[in-house]
């Protein structure tokens, strides 16, 4: 009887080596550098930036790391920074529309109403840019990259942005005419991805499977013949690919990224028999 195909596991077994391997940066090679942007009284520095940037880029489950400093603190009562991003298209046929697929806010520091003190100089913060939102019956889907594209009859772009809002305390009148100081700071949002390995013509393809774990689905099953005859059973794997590529954490170095990717499926059905 011809053996079933081993099981699988990421990690090498004894006497195996790993042929592919792509290690998230460690965090001694996160960027050091910083970026600023200054607004009437308020001030946000965010940290772990290359030099010189233009604007702040962050990879999948990235960190915002940064802090926000005040020149007038005295009237301020809370301070709330909130994360957004939103889809903008634009054609001659329907005008513009707008999606908002991820709106977070959270609150940074405010007055304890039983022990008042005053806002500290500068309140830091420390947010986790989320992988996936959710959309309808609790579909959740993977945030899209930075994007922006223009045609003749359409144009569309994706972005984010991490807005700072201070609440004030002013008498009722001088607060309607101020309203409250905010700042907003567009960032790039750029997730690595790794291009799924190619898809091998059989017999090879369980090679494929040896090699990228991460991207196969296997499912084993015995097929029994009927009772009384002679037939053997029928051992049969299912390999799956899967549609989508391996994720990556790490920063990207790059800033050419799809906006959609997929990769083909395969079904393969390999039977064996005693």
């Amino acid at each position: 009887m011809d053996s079933l195909p081993p099981a699988y596991s990421l990690d090498p077994s004894d006497g195996e080596s790993r042929i592919d391997l792509t290690p998230a940066r460690s965090t001694g090679n996160r960027f050091t550098g910083t970026f600023l942007k200054k607004e009437g009284n308020l001030s946000v520095v965010l940290t772990e930036q290359q030099d010189g940037c233009s604007l702040p880029s962050y990879g999948r489950k990235g960190v915002i790391n940064g802090a926000v400093f005040f020149e007038r603190r005295d009237l301020v009562t809370s301070v709330q920074v909130k994360l957004e991003g939103r889809m903008d298209t634009a054609n001659h046929e329907h005008g513009s529309q707008v999606v908002i697929f991820l709106d977070e806010t959270r609150t940074l520091w405010s007055v304890d109403s039983a022990n008042p003190t005053a806002c500290p100089s500068s309140v830091p913060f420390s947010l986790t840019i989320p992988s996936e939102f959710q959309k309808g019956n609790n579909e959740r889907y993977e945030l899209p990259p930075s994007f922006t594209a223009s045609f003749p009859e359409l144009r569309v772009s994706i972005g984010y942005s991490l807005t700072i809002r201070v609440v004030e305390n002013h008498y009722p009148l001088v607060g309607f005419l101020r309203g409250s100081p905010s700042l907003r700071v567009v960032f790039n949002y750029r997730p690595r991805t790794r291009p799924a390995q190619p898809i091998l013509s059989n017999p090879a393809f369980l090679s494929s499977i040896k090699t990228s774990p991460e991207e196969w689905k296997q499912s084993l099953t015995t097929i029994n013949p009927k009772p009384n005859t002679a037939a053997a059973p029928i051992h049969c794997s299912v390999s799956h690919r899967l549609a989508r590529g391996p994720n990556l954490t790490s920063s990207p170095r790059s800033s050419s990224f799809p906006l959609f990717r997929s990769s083909p499926s395969l079904i393969t059905f390999h039977f064996t028999s005693s």
